[in-house]
Parts: C-alpha cells; sequence; structure tokens
C-alpha cells in the first residue's frame, strides 16, 4: 500500500498557491491598487466620479475580483484533482 501523503501534500499546496495568487494578482495587484490609485485622483481633483475613466477604473475593480476568483478555482481544481486521485 503506498501513501497518500506526497498527493495530499501536493493538493494542499495547489490549494495554498490558488489562495496566494488569487489574492495577489486578483485582489491586490489588478484590484486594491488600482483602487488606491483612483481614490488618489479623485482626491487631487484630476478625477471626478461622472468621469469615463472613474467608470473604467470601477469595472476593472469588479473584473480583478472575477479574475481573482478564476485563479482561485484553479487552484481548487488541481487541489481536488490530486486529493482525491485514486492509488495507482
Amino acid at each position: 500500500m503506498k501513501s497518500k501523503f506526497p498527493k495530499k501534500l501536493l493538493a494542499c499546496l495547489f490549494k495554498l498557491a490558488g489562495i496566494y495568487y488569487a489574492l495577489y494578482i486578483g485582489v491586490w495587484t489588478m484590484g486594491i491598487h488600482n483602487l488606491y490609485a483612483t481614490i488618489q485622483e479623485l482626491l487631487a481633483g484630476n478625477l471626478s466620479i461622472t468621469s469615463l475613466q472613474f467608470v473604467k477604473n470601477v469595472v476593472a475593480f469588479v473584473f480583478s475580483l472575477s479574475a481573482a476568483g478564476a485563479i482561485w478555482c484553479v487552484g481548487d481544481i488541481l487541489c481536488s484533482k490530486f486529493k482525491d486521485s485514486p492509488e495507482e
């Protein structure tokens, strides 16, 4: 009987990598960083709420959260593939 430990460890690593990259790429790089820059532009007076650029930044923020969800899903799918795979 082979040990299931390597597969469970690999599954755990895929899960953690999916969470990390979803938070870093989807939430921080594409989302919070962009939102922070938009708020700075609003406070500086270079951007108004009714401008097209503001609307584009809000839509980009929403899509960044969708990208974060997609990245997390890839990690979760890879995790379940290794965790639930039958022994060979």
